[in-house]
């Protein structure tokens, strides 16, 4: 698995959801897996700033992975 660039601010987080793109927090037990940026942005904010304090990547899929 690799990972993009952090999400830093809730800006970046919508964004990424406009985008169209998933999100993993390698920190966290529950979205350690690749999870829609649109589903994480429609959470509880005390999760999402959990989320976004702990470390939140931009996913990026095997098969567009760059060497």
């Amino acid at each position: 698995m690799a990972l993009g660039k952090q999400i830093i601010t809730l800006s970046d987080l919508h964004d990424t959801a406009l985008r169209r793109k998933a999100v993993t927090c390698p920190a966290s037990i529950t979205f350690k897996r690749h999870t829609a940026a649109a589903f994480v942005i429609s959470m509880q904010g005390t999760t999402i700033h959990r989320l976004l304090s702990t470390g939140l990547y931009e996913y990026i899929p095997k098969d567009q992975e760059v060497d």
